[in-house]
C-alpha cells in the first residue's frame, strides 16, 4: 500500500532589501519616460477626445454641442470632400510610386561589391532630412518658375509650367517631392532580398528560369511581408502629409493640395475652432486603424510567410 503524503506547497520567499531596492531603483528611472507618457500622449489623446464635443475659439468659454461636429464634417462641410480626393489621390500616387521605385533601387543595388555600398548610402541619406522644412524650401526652388525642373526642360525646348501655382501640376510636385525619401524603403527591400534563400534562385536557374519569371514567382512571394510593411507604413505617412502643402502651395491651388492634417491645422489655428479640429482628427484617426485593418486582413491572401505559407 502506498501512503498518502501531502505535499506542502512552496511559500514565496520575500523579496530581500537588494531585491527591493533594485525594483525601486528601476521604476525611478522608469519614472519620467511614464510621467512622459501620460502628459504628452495620453493627456493631450484624451483631451483632443474632450474638446471635439465642444465649440471652443480658445478665446471664450466652451459650448457643448455634442456630435454635432462630426455630424458637420459628412453633412454640411463643402471643403471636406476637397480635402479627402486631394489626401487620397496624394496616398494613392506617392505609396504606389514610392513602392515601386524603392524596390526596383533595391534590386539594382542588391550586390555585394564595393561600389554598391556608396551608391546604397547616397540615395538613403536623403530620406534623414526627407520631411524638414530646409528640404521643402529646396524643392520650391527646384520647382520655381525658373528653377531647376524648368530649365531642364528648356534644353529640349520644352516650356515648363508653374509647378507649385498650377491647379494640373501642383499636386504631381508634391507627389514627386515624397520620392526623395524613397531611400528608406529601399533599404528595408534590400534587407528583405538578403533573406530570400539562394536555393530558390539556384533551382530556378536548373529549371532555366527567366530573370521576370524568378522575379515574380519568387522574390516577390518571398518578399510580400516587407511589402506589406512598407506598405501599410506608406499609408499611415501619406494620410498625415503636412509640411510640404503648409509651405510650398498653403493648401492651393483651389484646395487641390489642402490635405487631411494641413486642414485641421488650418481649422484650428486659422479659423479657431479647436472643437472642430479635434473632431477631424479623431475622424482621421479612424480612417488610418480602419485601413490599417483592413490591409492586415487582406494581406493574409497575399502575404507568404515560410515554405510558401500564407499568412493567417
Amino acid at each position: 500500500m502506498t501512503e498518502n503524503i501531502a505535499v506542502k506547497p512552496l511559500k514565496k520567499r520575500p523579496a530581500n532589501k537588494l531585491q527591493r531596492r533594485k525594483a525601486v531603483t528601476m521604476y525611478l528611472f522608469l519614472l519620467p519616460s511614464i510621467i512622459g507618457f501620460l502628459w504628452f500622449t495620453v493627456y493631450p489623446v484624451g483631451r483632443s477626445l474632450y474638446m471635439s464635443l465642444f465649440n471652443w475659439n480658445i478665446q471664450g468659454p466652451q459650448e457643448y454641442v455634442g456630435l454635432a461636429n462630426y455630424k458637420h464634417i459628412f453633412t454640411t462641410d463643402k471643403v471636406f470632400p476637397l480635402v479627402v480626393i486631394a489626401t487620397v489621390k496624394f496616398a494613392v500616387y506617392s505609396i504606389v510610386s514610392g513602392l515601386f521605385l524603392s524596390f526596383v533601387m533595391a534590386l539594382l543595388l542588391n550586390s555585394k561589391r564595393r561600389s554598391v555600398g556608396f551608391f546604397r548610402t547616397m540615395f538613403y541619406l536623403p530620406c534623414m532630412i526627407a520631411g524638414g522644412a530646409p528640404t521643402i524650401v529646396m524643392w520650391a526652388y527646384i520647382f520655381a518658375p525658373d528653377g531647376l525642373v524648368n530649365t531642364f526642360l528648356k534644353n529640349f525646348g520644352i516650356t515648363g509650367p508653374n509647378w507649385l501655382t498650377s491647379v494640373q501640376f501642383a499636386l504631381p510636385a508634391i507627389v514627386i517631392m515624397s520620392l526623395w525619401g524613397a531611400g528608406g524603403a529601399m533599404i528595408i527591400f534590400i534587407a528583405g532580398l538578403r533573406s530570400v534563400p539562394v536555393e530558390y534562385y539556384e533551382s530556378a536557374d536548373i529549371d532555366g528560369a527567366s530573370y521576370f519569371r524568378k522575379l515574380f514567382k519568387i522574390t516577390l512571394p518571398v518578399m510580400s511581408p516587407v511589402i506589406l510593411y512598407n506598405l501599410l507604413m506608406g499609408v499611415i505617412g501619406a494620410l498625415q502629409v503636412f509640411g510640404q502643402s503648409y509651405l510650398l502651395t498653403d493648401g492651393g491651388p483651389m484646395n487641390t493640395t489642402r490635405f487631411w492634417v494641413l486642414y485641421i491645422f488650418g481649422s484650428a489655428f486659422n479659423a479657431f475652432r479647436f472643437g472642430y479640429a479635434s473632431a477631424l482628427a479623431w475622424v482621421l484617426f479612424a480612417i488610418i486603424l480602419v485601413l490599417s485593418v483592413l490591409i492586415f486582413n487582406t494581406g493574409a491572401r497575399w502575404v507568404f510567410y515560410g515554405d510558401n505559407q500564407k499568412g493567417n
